[in-house]
């Protein structure tokens, strides 16, 4: 992420060969309609060139596969790096058709390990051909001319059918859909491993998913680039942003392999501790602007304990045992391992009133904590022990503990229907909440 916002790394379309034999004619291009909608998704885009594209990796929390004419090999190690890292992915057009061979290039690379994938696909390219062209299916109502014109857009749709319990399907919450189609070459076939979650009426394949082992990706025939809800990009940007929803409490420990980066912040609060200013850099920026929004209303609020290392958690639990006891300590102290703490996702925020900085609760605070909750879900925030909600938490009422769950439209269904993370968590698939 670069200040907090999702990075989307879009592939481009090459033109390597011109009659003139012009240098200047050798050239990637970018389509301003892939940055515009991930951008309105509020996330930024960038563009991948294929020399050393692994170099631009490690800033990219998802990637767009675009229609193009031309795959270059190097383009298949962006499916690698979303394996690996669990980063969505959308293929749209000559993207899907990229991920279908990609895929069948893995299948058939098993028959013969002694080969390298490139190999595979040179070797099966003519006998197993992966796509063919419309004329050759004899199928001519899929590939059509569109400009901006609305009727040439509209002219170009034609239905789909999603398949219940799909991505497409968590995507459109409906039966069927009308896309615009500009295709040329279809699927002609589709490994096993991919899941075929929507088709025209003819019956061609028009979305293929891969779920497995915590990926995330979808590859799609028709343009939703032409298409104004934009569903598909607000669900690559929410897809992107599932690592901050990672539920952590007393029966959930934190995941040994899980990361984030981790950034100082300078407080002002008087009584904070020098190794817990620190938090989750998203978390960063999200309270930064928290803190001018409730200056605006001319509340004082700054960072009373932020990331903590596993090692402070476990003499915190230890020195609060000594002093209150286990029951004490078990309704508001984790265990080492099972704070959220310890992933920087979590702020304990303090309050300055008439020019002291006040931890104790009274009318005033209380006060300011009902308005700085009513907003929180607007960074991305939520309350994360709420009052009244101990049995589900396991925690008792702090509202103080602030959660970053990274989605504003995640953390405002958590504020507006006042529920726990745990409740929010049973209607999300969140891949990182396992023990």
């Amino acid at each position: 992420m670069i200040k907090g916002k999702v990075v989307v790394g879009i592939l481009p379309t090459y033109n390597l060969k011109n009659e003139d034999n012009d240098p200047y004619q050798d050239k990637a291009s970018f389509v301003r309609m892939y940055e515009q909608r991930i951008i309105e998704a509020g996330a930024i885009p960038i563009g991948l060139l294929n020399n050393n594209i692994e170099n631009y990796f490690d800033i990219c929390d998802a990637y767009v596969w675009p229609g193009g004419n031309s795959i270059q090999n190097d383009f298949y190690k962006v499916f690698e790096d979303a394996f690996k890292n669990h980063k969505p992915f959308l293929g749209i057009c000559l993207g899907m058709q990229a991920m279908a061979t990609y895929f069948n290039i893995l299948e058939d690379n098993k028959k013969n390990k002694e080969l390298s994938f490139y190999e595979t696909y040179e070797a099966n390219k003519e006998s197993k051909p992966y796509l063919v062209r419309l004329e050759e299916e004899k199928i001519s109502n899929h590939s059509h001319y569109v400009t901006k014109d609305e009727e040439k857009i509209e002219n170009a749709k034609h239905k789909v059918k999603i398949e219940k319990g799909t991505i497409m399907d968590d995507i459109y919450k409906t039966d069927t859909i009308n896309v615009p189609s500009m295709h040329t070459y279809i699927v002609a076939r589709v490994p096993k491993s991919l899941t075929i979650s929507s088709r025209t009426e003819d019956g061609t394949i028009e979305s293929v998913e891969y779920t497995k082992n915590g990926a995330c990706m979808l590859g799609v025939q028709y343009h939703p680039e032409l298409i104004k809800d934009y569903k598909i990009f607000n669900w690559l940007v929410e897809r992107s942003l599932d690592k901050y929803k990672i539920l952590v409490n007393k029966e959930h420990k934190i995941p040994n392999n899980l990361y984030f980066k981790i950034v100082t912040y300078d407080s002002k609060c008087p009584s904070i501790d020098k190794r817990e200013s620190l938090m989750e850099e998203s978390v960063y920026y999200a309270f930064l602007e928290l803190k001018k929004a409730m200056q605006e209303k001319g509340y004082e609020i700054d960072l009373q304990s932020g990331y903590r290392y596993t090692i402070d958690q476990e003499e915190l639990f230890n020195r609060i045992v000594e002093e209150k006891g286990i029951e004490h300590t078990n309704m508001f102290v984790a265990k080492p391992r099972h704070s959220e703490h310890e992933t920087g996702l979590a702020i304990d925020v303090c309050a300055c009133i008439d020019g002291k900085w006040n931890f104790e609760s009274d009318e005033e605070l209380n006060i300011l904590f009902s308005y700085l909750h009513s907003i929180i879900s607007n960074y991305g925030f939520i309350l994360r022990y709420p009052k009244g909600k101990e049995d589900i938490t396991g925690y008792g009422y702090e509202p103080w503990h602030l959660r970053y769950v990274g989605s504003k439209l995640f953390a405002k269904e958590i504020m507006d229907n006042n529920l726990t993370l745990e409740e929010a968590s049973n209607s999300y698939t969140l891949r990182y909440s396992k023990k």
